[in-house]
């Protein structure tokens, strides 16, 4: 949620912990670097949210070898449509500086779940459409590119079964660490 964390900051949503008072920007950024992030959010964060059973009461969220709370703010936060996302992404409100480069990194060759049983491109938790920040800024005129990069599957990962569904490949967790990443980011910094 670094990335969504960011944009709060750069569009003047950021709030100090526990607090209805905003941050204001303060035009010290130049260039923000997103890594796989959800800025349409997850479909596994609107599935464990609610808690959403597959088969023997069993949640989604519990499916992922990470203790994940299904009613915490950030994963209410990061469903798709939720109203966090909502404000974030009402680019007329609260628009992002056109000053500032951005970059997004989207992790691919996972297939994805973005609905029960669809499918679609990533790092196994969010798709490809999600990560790309130029598919909520659309054409506005903003300095912004997006990377492509495989991620292959390796012990950062985690395998996932869904039932009904199979084994699901999550690179989600290896994209900071994988050197292509690192080596876009390192061209990306100049």
């Amino acid at each position: 949620m670094g990335g969504l964390a960011a944009r709060e900051y750069l569009q003047g949503l950021g709030r100090v912990l526990d607090s209805v008072t905003t941050i204001p920007y303060r035009e010290d950024v130049a260039k923000l670097i997103t890594v796989g992030t959800p800025h349409q959010g997850s479909f596994w964060s609107e599935a464990c949210h609610n808690h959403f059973d597959i088969s023997s009461n069993v949640g989604i969220c519990d499916l992922l070898p990470l203790p994940i709370d299904p009613n915490s703010i950030a994963v209410e936060d990061l469903q798709p449509n939720s109203p966090a996302l909502n404000i974030l992404n009402d680019l007329t409100t609260h628009p992002l500086p056109s000053n500032v480069s951005y970059v997004s990194i989207i992790g691919m060759g996972q297939p994805t779940l973005f609905r029960l049983v669809d499918f679609k491109d990533g790092d196994g938790i969010v798709t490809d459409t999600s990560q790309d920040l130029i598919t909520v800024t659309g054409n506005l005129p903003l300095q912004q590119k997006s990377a492509r990069i495989d991620i292959l599957f390796r012990d950062c990962g985690n395998k996932i079964n869904v039932p009904f569904v199979g084994n699901i490949s999550e690179t989600h967790t290896c994209e900071t660490t994988d050197i292509n990443v690192g080596a876009e980011i390192l061209r990306d910094l100049e």
